[in-house]
């Protein structure tokens, strides 16, 4: 943070905002490296967020997200968010509770389901109130004919986000995926976020990036 600062020295303020970009996408070290979009793309969808990230970050990230994916039509409402939404796993990290398949998943891909679970891809943003009603409910109503728990017996998860989620984040989950929500589901998401976060935050400056690293290899 100081040498941002300082980086910043005698810069008109109108480009403190290009300033910035140029001293972060100069930086060669490992843990001050800007990965590009691409690499972000290439890498993002795959890692495990929740649980290494805080949480409060992923919030801002998440609304962020919802905001750029707003700003893409002029027919959404003009809608606040509100402050106090909570990160809710769409698949539940207790899937074994309700969305174990039959036959059960094989140690090694239960492995992997863990993973994915915690994946940018399977996380978005609810209600307190409603976060607490999802829990590890299955997704349809017919996989929760009678569920009590959460006080709405006998309703899947997609059918409560359906009936009290406005954010677009929640809506292309609700329409498009009615009977199952599936690894290969929340992958797909992953890439559609990853995107947008790469448009909210586009990467380095190219160019200054590998002149910075031509000149570290000197």
């Amino acid at each position: 943070m100081v040498a941002t600062l300082k980086s910043l020295g005698s810069v008109d303020a109108r480009e403190a905002g290009n300033a910035i970009r140029t001293f972060l996408s100069e930086q060669t070290a490992e843990t001050r490296y800007w990965p590009s979009d691409q690499e972000m793309l290439t890498t993002l969808p795959d890692v495990k967020l929740y649980g290494n990230i805080r949480q409060w970050r992923l919030q801002v990230v998440l609304r962020a997200v919802e905001q750029q994916l707003r700003s893409q039509s002029t027919k959404y409402e003009a809608v606040e968010l509100p402050w106090g939404l909570e990160i809710e796993h769409v698949m539940p990290q207790g899937w074994r509770t309700h969305w174990d398949p039959q036959p059960r998943l094989t140690p090694e891909e239960a492995a992997v389901r863990d993973r994915v679970v915690n994946t940018i891809g399977n996380l978005t943003l609810v209600t307190k109130s409603l976060n607490g009603s999802l829990s590890n409910r299955p997704w349809t109503d017919r996989d929760a004919a009678g569920l009590i728990d959460g006080g709405e017996s006998g309703k899947g998860k997609r059918t409560l986000l359906d009936a009290f989620s406005l954010l677009v984040l929640n809506k292309e989950i609700i329409q498009s995926h009615i009977d199952l929500w599936t690894e290969a589901d929340i992958k797909e998401r992953s890439v559609v976020l990853t995107k947008a976060i790469t448009q909210v935050w586009p990467g380095p400056s190219m160019e200054i990036q590998e002149a910075a690293f031509e000149a570290a290899r000197a």
